[in-house]
């Protein structure tokens, strides 16, 4: 039986909260490393149900 959550799921979990996702993209923005922000950028779309549900949301006419 797994007893521990990986760290990514945890953080997944976290930016479910808009407070949470707001802080994690300040602190990314101020690495002033753009291939981390990216990445912060993925994690966010992961935890709004993934990057095809965020197209659909932002553009109606998106079709995957």
């Amino acid at each position: 039986m797994k007893r521990t959550k990986s760290f990514h799921d945890s953080l997944i979990q976290s930016l479910k909260n808009p407070v949470e996702a707001a802080a994690y993209l300040n602190a990314v923005l101020r690495e002033g490393d753009s291939t981390l922000f990216l990445a912060a950028l993925r994690d966010l779309a992961q935890a709004r149900g993934g990057m095809v549900l965020l197209a659909r949301k932002t553009n109606p006419k998106f079709k995957a």
